[in-house]
C-alpha cells in the first residue's frame, strides 16, 4: 500500500504542476492579446488625431496644436507632408521643419 500512496502523491503533484503551468500560460497569452489590442487602439486613435489636426489646420483652426504634434504625426507616419500640402496647411509644417526626422 505504501507504493500505491507514493504513486498517488506523484500523480497529484504532476497534475497540480501541469494545471498551474496551463493557467500561467493562458494568463500570459491573454496579456499578450490585451497588449496587441491596446496598441491597435492607440494607433487608431493617433491616426484619427493626426487626420483631424490636418483638417483643422487646413481651416486655420490651430486649437493649440504644438509643433511637436505636427512632427509626431509626420515622424510616426500617421500623415505625410503631402497631406498638409493637399490641405493647404504646409506652412505649419515649414515652421517645425527642424523637428521632422529625415526620411530613411
Amino acid at each position: 500500500m505504501d507504493g500505491w500512496l507514493k504513486g498517488l502523491v506523484t500523480v497529484t503533484c504532476v497534475v497540480v504542476i501541469a494545471g498551474g503551468g496551463y493557467y500561467a500560460w493562458s494568463e500570459y497569452q491573454a496579456a499578450q492579446r490585451r497588449e496587441v489590442a491596446r496598441k491597435a487602439a492607440e494607433t487608431a486613435a493617433n491616426g484619427r488625431f493626426c487626420r483631424n489636426m490636418v483638417s483643422d489646420l487646413s481651416r486655420n483652426e490651430n486649437k493649440n496644436y504644438k509643433g511637436g504634434h505636427i512632427a509626431f504625426c509626420i515622424n510616426d507616419g500617421y500623415v505625410t507632408e503631402l497631406d498638409f500640402q493637399a490641405a493647404n496647411a504646409i506652412g505649419y509644417v515649414d515652421s517645425v521643419r527642424s523637428l521632422i526626422e529625415p526620411k530613411k
